[in-house]
């Protein structure tokens, strides 16, 4: 017997993560939560503090997914005022069917692919 093998992205985790990246990218911390566990809660709200500082919302966007088991990774870009943001969350499907986030990295400002910028010395000397 094949066994088939899930290839591409449920809609209800696209869904999921469109709502969460909109409410977290226009400041509402409640309806972001929503899409939280408990265990992950401090992580990010401190992530959506960081955020929230950085001046108006202005668009996300959703850079990359991979799945890991019966978990997704999901990479979002959030644009704010001339600064980015990006966050690694990764997303599990609950028992009752929703898809919730369990896990939040807040990756800094700047992505790890931007080179460093060559004015400051490497070894902190001049």
């Amino acid at each position: 017997m094949l066994t088939k093998r899930r290839t591409v992205v449920p809609i209800e985790l696209d869904e999921s993560v469109a709502g969460h990246a909109s409410a977290f990218s226009h400041g509402d911390d409640r309806a972001a939560e929503r899409f939280v566990v408990n265990s992950a809660l401090e992580a990010h709200r401190a992530a959506f503090a960081r955020s929230s500082a950085l001046g108006a919302p202005r668009a996300f966007e959703v850079l990359a997914r991979a799945r890991l088991g019966l978990h997704y990774v999901v990479k979002v870009r959030f644009h704010r005022d001339g600064r980015e943001v990006l966050l690694q969350n990764r997303w599990r499907m609950e028992p009752d069917g929703t898809w919730r986030i369990v896990e939040v990295e807040d990756l800094g400002l700047r992505s790890p692919w931007t080179k460093p910028d060559q004015t400051q010395p490497v070894n902190g000397n001049a």
